[in-house]
């Protein structure tokens, strides 16, 4: 009897001992990283926000997977991650064209054009000239004519096209808010400091050292036709609802020029945080360079590096006008390793001091209550997205309810795990799990048999009495 009892008691044992033991596939979730998550002392429960920082992005995969809110007891607690925005002001121009100008003709084809705004025009802060010309220069001048008297606007301002050397165009000038509602537009030729600025700028964007003392005007000379003159007024407007832009450091610049293929290679790594923008910081002026970004490839692709996005980079400067574009913008990635290819043409190389990333900010949005202790916990090559109920925390955010900011500790090494529990009817239907819950129900049974036989062939037999 009390044979049989043991080996009842060893099959449950052995019974419970498989099913407790992991299952075949069935990998727990474990964590590299910790951070507590500190929230202000007066608040309860209220929503939380804590901004995701560069060790969160270096150490996490594309969606965040692998990211937990941990409180006291390691349950995980739901949150959201979004994108921070922000509102922000934009210059907006309104444009409507000026009506009836009357024109008159100047020496040195010059022209001046009176126009007259309608009742309903606002008061304008510029003017540009609509034209079909390519490669021109001309100086503007622009007065206000009010009850009688004129007052000068702009004096000496350069319009020109420059499509012979780089995609450079400025048709537009700027002047002063005026309630006046006539205006005198000069049209003219050049001055000779202008002249020679021109020269010297021409010079300057062929790229090539000055040979000799000649020197030749390529900008051609020839009437300036104008189709129409627009006025415009600027406003400010507020856009909400923008993301907010954040500058992420990048390191290890490797700038390297390829003479062989006229190129400019710049190579940087970054910690994986979610990158839109590259700056090319240079003291050069004065270029027009076509510019690729990349990033490591597939191999299944055949190359080493895989190109995002290519852009125009410029820098152009003349008197008081000076335009910029040196940035390339590219779809939100997250990747450690970036390489900018510079195409240079047969111009000089192009020296480069410095990149400049932007990015986007996420932060991580939870809802707090009194007591939680919580963590952060992040950083695992196998851990699923969480599925959380989510609903008070969309609807909170919905109705704009602003989270109170919580900051996060020191990183720290941590084995976070949340073992997944045990699910009996999806073992039983598992055939590799349940042949080993049977294998071992042999083993033990083997066993018990086994050790009854011995205590049998213990016990004194009858005819020994």
């Amino acid at each position: 009897m009390k044979t049989t009892r043991w080996t009842l008691r060893a099959l449950i044992m052995a019974f419970t001992f498989s099913i407790s033991v992991p299952v075949l596939g069935e990998e727990s979730e474990t964590f590299q990283y910790s951070r507590t998550i500190d929230v202000p002392d007066d608040v309860q429960e209220e929503l939380c926000a804590v901004p995701l920082d560069s060790e969160i992005y270096a150490a996490t995969r594309d969606g965040f997977p692998d990211l937990r809110v941990l409180d006291e007891a390691q349950r995980s607690v739901p949150f959201l991650i979004r994108k921070v925005s922000e509102s922000r002001t934009k210059k907006i121009r309104t444009f409507w064209a000026a009506t009836d100008p009357a024109l008159k003709p100047l020496g040195d084809n010059g022209m001046e054009i009176r126009v007259t705004l309608k009742k309903d025009d606002p008061s304008p802060n510029g003017l540009q000239f609509i034209t079909p010309l390519r490669n021109f220069e001309q100086q503007v001048q622009v007065f206000a004519i009010s009850e009688g008297s004129e007052q000068q606007l702009v004096d000496g301002a350069l319009i020109f096209d420059y499509a012979q050397f780089m995609d450079v165009r400025r048709p537009e000038v700027e002047f002063p808010t005026t309630t006046a509602r006539e205006f005198r537009i000069v049209v003219d030729k050049l001055t000779s400091d202008q002249e020679s600025q021109l020269l010297q700028l021409s010079r300057s964007l062929k790229g090539g050292s000055e040979q000799g003392r000649t020197e030749e005007t390529t900008i051609e000379r020839r009437p300036f036709r104008i189709d129409r003159i627009e006025f415009w007024r600027e406003q400010t407007e507020e856009i909400p609802g923008v993301d907010a832009d954040q500058t992420w450091p990048v390191s290890d610049l490797k700038v390297t020029q390829d003479p062989e293929h006229k190129q400019t290679l710049l190579e940087f790594t970054s910690r994986r945080e979610p990158l839109t923008d590259f700056k090319i910081v240079t003291d050069s002026r004065n270029f027009s360079r076509r510019a690729e970004v990349q990033i490591d490839a597939d191999s299944t692709i055949g190359s080493k590096w895989k190109t995002l996005t290519s852009a125009t980079i410029s820098q152009f400067q003349l008197q008081d006008f000076h335009e910029e574009h040196v940035n390339a913008d590219i779809t939100e990635t997250r990747r450690e390793r970036y390489r900018v290819v510079i195409h240079n043409g047969d111009s000089p190389e192009l020296p480069v001091k410095a990149i400049e990333a932007t990015g986007c900010q996420y932060q991580l949005v939870f809802l707090n209550r009194p007591g939680l202790k919580a963590q952060l916990v992040y950083g695992s090559e196998s851990a699923t997205p969480p599925q959380h109920d989510t609903v008070a925390l969309t609807t909170a955010l919905a109705k704009h309810i602003s989270p109170v900011a919580a900051t996060l500790g020191v990183q720290s090494q941590a084995i976070a795990a949340s073992q997944k529990p045990v699910d009996v009817k999806s073992l039983l239907n598992n055939p590799i799990a349940l042949g080993a819950i049977i294998a071992v129900l042999v083993i033990a049974l083997g066993w018990g048999l086994y050790q009854a036989g011995q205590r049998i062939d213990q016990m004194p037999h009858e005819d020994a009495k």
